[in-house]
């Protein structure tokens, strides 16, 4: 509260230089007579000139220079306006440098006092932060069937290791911002860390009104509800135990030291795999893709980015048929490389009209 008091305190300091003088608006000749006669100093190591009119002494509104009938071959870019005839230039005995040295100066003034406003509105809008810490232990069952482990994220981090036990061990550090504490009261009903375990899978699924019935994401902007949700997970599972994880907002997504079958996305960042064997897929849209293996995969995987760089790193003895596709980049290989023979064509069709595909390569 001390804080925002100081803020208000400031803002309100500043709030004068926005306005004009009682009884004129910004384009009107009074409001640019008082403008004129606010001091303007010239920036360091240059000399301000003067108008040779001194009855002429005030600016154009901002934004607004026109060419000088003085110096007719000086142009300001940026500043240039034409006035249409019929109309008094009320600047001509301006020179275009001097209001090379005005506008800026009144635009840093409007940008700081923009910078203050923003600082001010976030200051308010961060009125509730809680902070808690979930832990969870879940017992697989041997008998049952393969071990899995899902996590189904939305803002927040994933990190997974693998360790020699028989138990998932969860860590979930959930952050809550809210605007007011009526927000956070709504960001509690309606944003849900749900866990469920069916067999040898354990779920853990977060909730909110920017999931569809499906569960795919239908997001307008944290601040359209006036509150923000994190979940930042930290899981240790048993070694051989598959992954299915993927989150949309957050840091990289981390996972080490696995040797189970894998299914990993991360919309807007990156993913991290060190000391991985296995096999699965791998796909970051807005992020790079990093996966170093411990052991070569013995089944089919799949790497891939949008906007970012896709870096695999098997170990020697590798045999494998590759395909690549880039849209903007290039592939480099530090295997000897050889192409296959052609194969068939792929057809598909999009929107009426017949796509061929073919790119193989022998590692």
């Amino acid at each position: 509260m001390e804080r925002k008091r100081e803020l208000l305190g400031l803002f309100r300091m500043w709030t004068p230089l926005l306005c004009c003088p009682e009884g004129t608006s910004e384009n009107s000749p009074a409001f640019q007579r008082w403008v004129g006669r606010q001091k303007v100093a010239s920036p360091e190591g240059t000399a301000e000139i003067q108008s040779h009119n001194p009855s002429l002494s005030f600016s154009r509104p901002f934004g607004t220079c026109m060419p000088c009938r003085m110096f007719p071959g000086v142009k300001t870019p940026g500043y240039s306006q034409d006035v249409p005839r019929g109309q008094r230039n009320v600047a001509a005995a301006f020179s275009n440098k001097q209001a090379t040295l005005v506008m800026p100066k009144a635009r840093a003034t409007l940008i700081s006092i923009f910078c203050l406003f923003s600082i001010f509105i976030s200051g308010l809008g961060k009125e509730v932060e809680e902070k808690q810490t979930l832990r969870k232990t879940f017992a697989f069952d041997d008998a049952a069937g393969a071990r899995e482990v899902e996590v189904d994220n939305f803002e927040g981090s994933i990190q997974v290791t693998g360790y020699d036990g028989r138990e998932v061990h969860l860590v979930v550090n959930e952050t809550l911002e809210a605007d007011s504490p009526e927000k956070a009261r709504e960001a509690r009903r309606e944003v849900r860390l749900e866990f469920s375990r069916t067999n040898n899978i354990v779920r853990c699924y977060v909730d909110g009104p920017f999931r569809c019935r499906n569960g795919s994401i239908n997001f307008r902007g944290w601040e359209h509800y006036g509150y923000k949700v994190r979940y930042d997970f930290e899981l240790k599972v048993p070694r051989q135990t598959g992954l299915r994880v993927k989150t949309v907002n957050g840091r990289d997504v981390e996972i080490e030291k696995t040797s189970g079958k894998f299914d990993v996305e991360n919309i807007n960042g990156g993913i991290r795999m060190t000391d991985v064997s296995g096999a699965g897929r791998v796909y970051a849209l807005n992020g790079k893709v990093r996966v170093s293996f411990t052991e070569n995969p013995k089944a089919d995987c799949y790497f891939g980015s949008l906007n970012g760089n896709v870096e695999v790193t098997f170990r020697p003895g590798l045999s494998a048929h590759a395909r690549l596709k880039t849209f903007n980049g290039k592939a480099y290989s530090d295997f000897p490389v050889s192409y296959l023979a052609a194969d068939k064509p792929v057809a598909k069709s999009e929107n009426g009209k017949f796509i061929y595909t073919q790119s193989s390569l022998n590692l």
